[in-house]
């Protein structure tokens, strides 16, 4: 079990960077009304990483437990992931020059930015 923190910490600046990836993408949208290319294949690439990393750091929070990170970061990556899985969905529901999925996607990044760091 002793990879699992060192696996948590080596996705942390990965989903960060398709978080980043998401607004970039989600703002073309909004400001073009055209998508990127590959902008779904992002949404489910970015949505599955943060899963991932919600789902490692549940089971870090379960086996080592909460005297390790503050309650801070646990709350803020789980509000980030529900804001990625809602920017996603409205970006895939949008038509045209949608601001509510870079609106989301900006807020999601911005909170993985504030609890990163934390262990």
């Amino acid at each position: 079990m002793s990879t699992l923190p060192f696996v948590h910490g080596f996705l942390g600046p990965i989903v960060f960077a398709f978080a980043v990836l998401r607004v970039i993408w989600t703002g073309y949208r909004m400001l073009t009304g055209r998508d990127l290319p590959a902008s779904r294949m992002l949404g489910g690439l970015s949505i599955g990483l943060f899963d991932l990393q919600a789902l490692l750091g549940i089971v870090l929070l379960a086996t080592v437990g909460v005297g390790t990170v503050t309650w801070r970061h646990p709350l803020l990556m789980l509000a980030a992931a529900v804001l990625a899985h809602m920017s996603v969905a409205t970006g895939r529901r949008a038509e045209g020059r949608a601001a509510a999925p870079f609106v989301l996607a900006l807020i999601s990044a911005v909170l993985v930015a504030v609890a990163y760091p934390a262990p």
